[in-house]
C-alpha cells in the first residue's frame, strides 16, 4: 500500500492506494515507502544512490559512461572486447579458461611481473607442453634473458632428471648441450678472451687469448 500526500488549499490530501491506474504524471517529487509496478519508464535520477545496494539480475546493461566501484564480482562476459585497451593495475588475476593472444598485432610493450616485484613467474604446467618464445616465421627476434646489471643465474633443464637435453640451432638435441654446425663465417662454439683461473677446477675450459686450456682433474692439471 502506498500513501500519497498533496496540500490543496491548506488541506492535506492522503491517497492510500491506486488501483488499476492507467497513468500518473508527476512533475515534482514522489516520496513513498514502496513503489511497485510492472514497468517503470522514463529517467530516474538522483544526486547520489546511497540506498541502492543491489539491482537484482539484469538481462542486459548498456553504459555509455564510466563504471566505478570498489568491487565488481560475478561473471563478466562478452563476445569480444575490441575497445578495451587496458584494465589498469590489478593486484591479482586468475583466468580459468584460455587466453588466446596477448598483445597480438600491436606495438605495445608487454610487461609481466616487472619493477621491484619479487613474485615467482611460472610458465607451463605439469603436463607435456610445447612452449614457444619468438617462434614467428618472419621478423628478426631479439630475446633477452637475464640481461640486467645484476648477478643473474639461468638454469636450463633439471640436472636430477634424465632426458634433459639443450640444443642450440638443433631441432632434436641428443646431448646435454648439443650445438649445431657452424658455417664458413660463423664458428659453432667460441670462447671470449678471459683471465685464467688462479686455482684450477676440474672440468674447466678456458681461453686467455693466447692458449686454450682444459683441466681434466684438479689433482693432475694439464693446463
Amino acid at each position: 500500500m502506498m500513501r500519497w500526500k498533496w496540500f490543496l488549499g491548506g488541506m492535506l490530501l492522503v491517497v492510500s492506494n491506486f488501483v488499476d491506474a492507467q497513468g500518473i504524471d508527476v512533475t515534482g517529487t514522489v516520496t513513498a515507502t514502496t513503489i511497485s509496478a510492472t514497468n517503470l519508464t522514463g529517467t530516474i535520477q538522483t544526486a547520489s544512490q546511497p540506498n541502492i545496494t543491489t539491482i537484482g539480475t539484469l538481462g542486459a546493461l548498456t553504459v555509455t559512461g564510466n563504471i566505478t566501484g570498489a568491487t565488481i564480482s560475478g561473471t563478466i562476459s562478452t563476445a569480444s572486447q575490441a575497445n578495451i585497451t587496458r584494465v589498469g593495475t590489478l593486484s591479482g588475476l586468475t583466468v580459468a579458461g584460455g587466453i588466446t593472444s596477448l598483445n597480438d598485432n600491436s606495438n605495445f610493450t608487454t610487461t609481466i611481473n616487472t619493477g621491484s616485484s619479487t613474485g615467482l613467474v611460472d610458465i607451463g604446467g605439469t603436463a607435456a607442453q610445447t612452449i614457444n618464445i619468438g617462434s614467428g616465421a618472419s621478423g628478426v627476434k631479439t630475446i633477452n634473458i637475464g640481461t640486467g646489471a645484476v648477478a643473474n643465474q639461468i638454469i636450463l633443464g633439471n640436472a636430477a632428471t634424465a632426458g634433459n637435453e639443450v640444443g642450440v640451432h638443433v631441432a632434436a638435441p641428443t646431448a646435454k648441450l648439443h650445438i649445431g654446425p657452424g658455417t664458413t663465417a660463423v664458428a659453432p662454439f667460441k670462447l671470449s678472451t678471459g683471465t685464467s683461473l688462479t686455482t684450477a677446477e676440474s672440468g674447466a675450459i678456458e681461453y686467455d687469448g693466447n692458449a686454450f686450456y682444459g683441466t681434466p682433474a684438479t689433482t693432475n692439471p694439464s693446463r
